[in-house]
């Protein structure tokens, strides 16, 4: 919390309501990508290289049924930390608003960042590699993106690059969510951002090793 202070002190957006209602949302993002995202490429990546993924493979399920139990199990734990950020929001003042909207949001949101993890996790030789694409993505997301930072503070070449990012459609989706404004562009970029999630799963169950060995 301090660094977000200095941070935004430094970029003068202390004072800017926009500004920390962005830091609010972004941060809620921040915590799929900390919290489900770096323990499913670990534990993927730990499984592949150990050779625990061959347990699977004896197991009649299909890979959509692996993939959504992996992503499914991180969501359950996963719902406390949201509630307790929007609650938190709400306290605080934030145009935080409760609808039908929040949960398809959250699980989108979830599955996006989580569906990012899976693939590092498959397609990592080993466990630093694993870890350095987790913090480099992070990071990437964190100073770059415009997540926690709005869009017109970043340059514009920037923004137009991480417009596409799954972390800021998913950040702009739960934003719309929480204060109740999901428009038919917001729906949209839901979509694209249900489509990103599932090519990113198909290439998780195509990079296996495993499932190379059964075909």
């Amino acid at each position: 919390m301090v660094g977000f202070l200095v941070l935004f002190g430094l970029l003068g957006l202390l004072g800017d309501q926009r500004a920390i209602f962005y830091a609010f949302t972004g941060s809620m993002t921040l915590t799929l990508i900390s919290g489900p995202f770096q323990i499913l490429s670990q534990d993927i990546a730990f499984l592949k290289i150990r050779g625990g993924l061959d347990y699977y493979a004896l197991q009649p399920i299909s890979l959509l049924e692996l993939a959504s139990g992996f992503l499914l199990a991180e969501f359950g734990a996963t719902l406390p930390i949201a509630g307790v950020a929007l609650l938190v929001g709400y306290l605080l003042g934030m145009p935080v608003q409760i609808n039908v909207w929040l949960l398809p949001a959250l699980l989108l949101a979830h599955i996006a960042l989580s569906a990012v993890g899976l693939a590092i996790g498959v397609l990592s030789p080993n466990m630093r590699i694993q870890n350095l694409l987790s913090q480099l993505y992070l990071y990437i997301v964190f100073l770059f993106a415009p997540v926690m930072i709005p869009p017109e503070r970043l340059p514009l070449w920037l923004v137009q690059i991480m417009r596409y990012s799954p972390a800021h459609q998913a950040a702009d989706f739960l934003r719309a969510s929480i204060q109740g404004q999901v428009t038919p562009d917001s729906l949209i970029q839901a979509g694209m951002l249900a489509v990103g999630s599932l090519g990113l799963l198909i290439l998780f169950g195509y990079s296996l090793p495993w499932r190379r060995r059964r075909t």
